[in-house]
This record gives C-alpha cells, structure tokens and sequence, in this order.
C-alpha cells in the first residue's frame, strides 16, 4: 500500500505525523495540569474550613473557660451536646463544607 503512495502523499504525511504527535502530548501533559490544580484547588478549600472549624471549637472553648456559658450541669439534657465546643465546631464545618462543594464529582 505504502509503495503505491505518490511521493508527495509520503511527504505529506510525513510533515503531518510531527505537529500531530506533539499536539497529543501537548494535550496530554495539559489535562494532567489542570487536574491538579483542581486537585490543589479543593484540598485548599477544605484546610480552609478545617482551620474555620478549629478557630470555632478554640474560641468556644474560650467562652466555656470564661464562664460564658453556663456548666454543663444547668443546660437542658437535650441541649448538652450542642454546648459543647467540638460539636459546634463540626456543625460550623459542615455548613460550609456543604457551600464550598463542586456541583459535580471530581473523577
């Protein structure tokens, strides 16, 4: 088949292999780029609600040291666990975790 090929033809495709190898690696090497920086993108949106939620539960800590808020002893049984600092600071991560998501699935 290559043998019946006119000489121009043989060039042609020649010249054209190049360009087209190196835009396939282009290609590839960018898809690899942008995947992660939106790998980089999302694991910085979620130390940023860790360190929220951490600064939350320090500074709830702060106001129960205080005396701020009342002992655990005069809250309502019911009421108990939302004074307690690690639950409103979970609480606090999980409404921005839920505002900071992509709308769809990272594959």
């Amino acid at each position: 088949m290559l043998q019946r090929l006119n000489l121009k033809w043989k060039v042609l495709a020649i010249i054209a292999t190049g360009p087209l190898v190196i835009a396939v690696i282009f290609s590839w090497y960018r898809v690899g780029d942008i995947r992660n920086g939106a790998e980089n993108a999302i694991v910085a949106k979620s130390e940023a609600i860790v360190l929220m939620a951490e600064a939350t539960r320090q500074e709830m800590s702060k106001k129960r040291e205080s005396g701020i808020m009342r002992p655990f002893d005069e809250i309502d049984e019911s009421k108990v666990l939302q004074a307690v600092p690690v639950i409103t600071a979970i609480n606090t991560a999980a409404i921005n975790a839920q505002k900071a998501t992509c709308p769809r699935p990272f594959p």
